[in-house]
């Protein structure tokens, strides 16, 4: 997976997006993240996404809402652990989760549901769910990077549902989150 973006002006267009917040990796990722990862900075907590970019916002609607949560709602929430430090390209430093295929099938759900969006913008045959901690761009090196988290892996977490995030002109916030199905 290469060509992560990052914003490089906010003459781009606004996005949405659709995640899992892994609160649970806050401790562990948060250093390293505000030191090397400038969304951290403007509000996007620890997350895998599973689908992005998403609708723009001005069209972020009840229904659109409605149609994620009755995706959502056929996904039995899961344990997972972030297991080890890999990177992309020599660029994005990401913990990767074990299992990975629940985010996989959550990623496919929402992309049949919403085809018109496909993960990434379609720009990779496959898509690696992930969780981004560093940006080389930012001064990150791998060096660096373990030093501050090696001894917190793996991170044990639960996935229970998708946020919606949303950017606008103050960066980035976590708005309507729709719960997986509740056993």
């Amino acid at each position: 997976m290469s060509g992560h973006r990052w914003r490089h002006s906010w003459d781009d267009p606004f996005e949405t997006g659709l995640v899992v917040v892994v609160s649970e990796a806050t401790g562990c990722v948060g250093p390293v993240r505000d030191a090397f990862d400038p969304y951290a900075r403007i509000g996007v907590p620890p997350h895998i996404t599973v689908l992005y970019p998403f609708v723009p916002p001005e069209l972020m609607s009840d229904a659109v809402v409605d149609e994620v949560a009755d995706v959502a709602s056929r996904v039995a929430p899961f344990d997972f652990e972030l297991t080890h430090l890999a990177e992309f390209d020599d660029e994005v430093f990401y913990l990767a989760p074990d299992p990975a295929e629940p985010f996989t099938a959550i990623t496919q759900a929402l992309w049949d549901r919403f085809p018109g969006h496909p993960p990434y913008g379609g720009r990779f045959e496959t898509v690696v769910p992930h969780l981004s901690v560093a940006g080389v761009p930012f001064g990150a090196t791998r060096e660096k990077v373990e030093d501050l988290i090696a001894s917190d892996l793996p991170i044990a977490a639960k996935a229970t549902g998708v946020a919606i995030m949303i950017e606008d002109e103050d960066g980035w916030t976590v708005g309507p989150e729709v719960p997986f199905l509740r056993s």
